[in-house]
């Protein structure tokens, strides 16, 4: 859901960059996030909570933009006549998921991701929603709407969105491993 990097401010290569950070002990954690303005400078925050995987895990979730759009029924219109591939989560919660975030952060600009309440019942009964969560995807150019059937994690969601679209490019280096 979010990228991890580890940078060795040892390194000569990457003084300037741990000092601009303000790295001054080992291990030190960073969480740093894209600005909500675009061309903006990051968010750098200092993770302060337990050394533990489950509350760095919660932490960095907690902290994903959200660019998804909450679409009520007397919104759905609106939502639908927009440009480009649309994809929808029916859901019965009302906070928007970590996966659901990411997911739009990969396909900014590309796919617009929204979020339905079932208690949208005009919007339910309009793409026969029986069960929830359900993510329906509505290609565009006159498509049918398709529902997906897969398990909810980000590979698989990317896999069914490659029929519309492809993600934005990762800007972030690589370390020649998978």
């Amino acid at each position: 859901l979010a990228k991890v990097a580890a940078i060795d401010c040892d390194d000569d290569a990457n003084k300037q960059l741990c000092g601009s950070m303000g790295v001054q002990g080992f291990p030190t954690l960073k969480i740093v996030r894209p600005s909500k303005k675009a061309g903006g400078r990051p968010i750098v925050e200092d993770y302060q909570g337990a050394r533990t995987a489950g509350a760095i895990t919660e932490a960095v979730a907690s902290k994903i933009n959200n660019h998804v759009i909450r679409v009520a029924d007397k919104d759905l219109d609106g939502f639908l006549e927009g440009e480009g591939p649309k994809l929808l989560l029916f859901t019965e919660k009302g906070t928007t998921s970590a996966l659901l975030r990411s997911v739009a952060i990969d396909y900014l600009d590309v796919v617009s991701v929204g979020q339905v309440r079932n208690k949208e019942k005009a919007a339910v009964d309009k793409f026969g929603i029986e069960k929830f969560p359900t993510l329906v995807l509505i290609p565009g150019a006159g498509k049918d709407p398709v529902t997906y059937d897969g398990e909810l994690n980000k590979k698989d969601i990317a896999a069914f969105l490659s029929q519309v679209a492809q993600p934005n490019p990762d800007p972030a280096p690589g370390n020649g491993k998978d």
